[in-house]
């Protein structure tokens, strides 16, 4: 009952700089690296239900990154929200704004954390 064998859209998996390319791009096939972020996303179809399946996992010792596995799944819970108002809702706009900000804070927190142990580093001497 649960295998499947068709999807809504393309099987994507991957790793390091590759999650970054949108996902009609088609890299190359890459090995993941000891201090990646890597991502699965499958849309199955199950009978006749789309479904829709996504993962991400943190590899290393880089806390922003292990973060990220968590937090990601706020950023989706805004694109419902913004996908069910229209343009010019005001709550359609301050969605936007909290998704794009914390998009950006996601992508700032690991250099952020890096520059904070290497300043700690140089002061607990």
């Amino acid at each position: 009952m649960f295998s499947t064998t068709k999807y809504w859209h393309k099987r994507i998996i991957r790793s390091g700089p590759n999650t970054l390319l949108p996902n009609k791009d088609n890299p190359l096939d890459r090995i993941i690296g000891e201090d990646d972020v890597a991502f699965a996303d499958f849309g199955s179809i199950f009978e006749e239900y789309e479904a829709d399946f996504g993962r991400t996992y943190a590899f290393g010792d880089d806390p922003g990154k292990h973060r990220l596995p968590h937090d990601l799944p706020r950023v989706f819970d805004a694109e419902t929200g913004i996908a069910t108002t229209t343009a010019n809702d005001p709550a359609h706009r301050r969605l936007t704004q909290m998704r794009d900000f914390y998009q950006f804070m996601l992508k700032e927190i690991p250099t952020l954390l890096h520059r904070w142990q290497e300043h700690q580093a140089m002061h607990s001497r």
